[in-house]
């Protein structure tokens, strides 16, 4: 207002200029108070935070962490896989014309439909290293898949083998295996 008594600047832009400070002020004290609603948002996250835990429901350790520290978590975006540290489940392509030859076995023809319980019967199932053929582990027929691919023609048959070897070897995800 001095510049103005002073004759140094026009009224118009004295005006607009004190505009402009007022709307200035009401955007600080518009964000001010959206600084204030966001700090008590973030301390109340922040105490939900506190009182939220994971767990695993079975005993895991976690081999593929899928998110880096303070990543947003969306629907369907995996967290992390977990690996159980006990069990591992190995799928196995199993040939048709194998499936035939033990759902024949002794003579004894058994429908298609009763192969996979059948199968789930079997006593146990011989995995071993590829590479090192005497490490072996003991497993058991767990699931068979609901088809076949007509293109390699052979079932997905799932065997749970424990991860420990006699002399402690474990087996681990990605090791090529060979089952019988």
């Amino acid at each position: 207002s001095r510049l103005y008594r002073k004759k140094v600047v026009a009224q118009g832009t004295m005006e607009m200029a004190l505009q402009q400070v007022l709307a200035s002020r009401q955007r600080l004290a518009s964000l001010q108070q959206s600084q204030r609603s966001m700090a008590i948002q973030l301390r109340q996250a922040n105490l939900q935070l506190s009182h939220t835990n994971v767990y695993a429901p079975f005993a895991a350790s976690i081999s593929n962490g899928g998110l880096d520290k303070g990543a947003f978590v969306s629907v369907g975006r995996p967290v992390a896989v977990l690996e159980s540290t006990e069990a591992i489940d190995l799928p196995v392509a199993f040939p048709l014309s194998s499936l035939y030859k033990i759902a024949n076995r002794q003579g004894k023809s058994i429908p298609l439909e009763k192969i996979p319980s059948f199968l789930k019967r079997l006593p146990h199932v011989t995995v071993q290293k590829v590479s090192l053929p005497h490490i072996t582990w003991r497993g058991r027929v767990i699931r068979v898949s609901g088809s076949v691919d007509l293109r390699t023609r052979t079932v997905n048959v799932w065997i749970r083998v424990s991860k420990k070897h006699n002399n402690g070897t474990s087996l681990l995800p990605g090791v090529f295996c060979k089952a019988s």
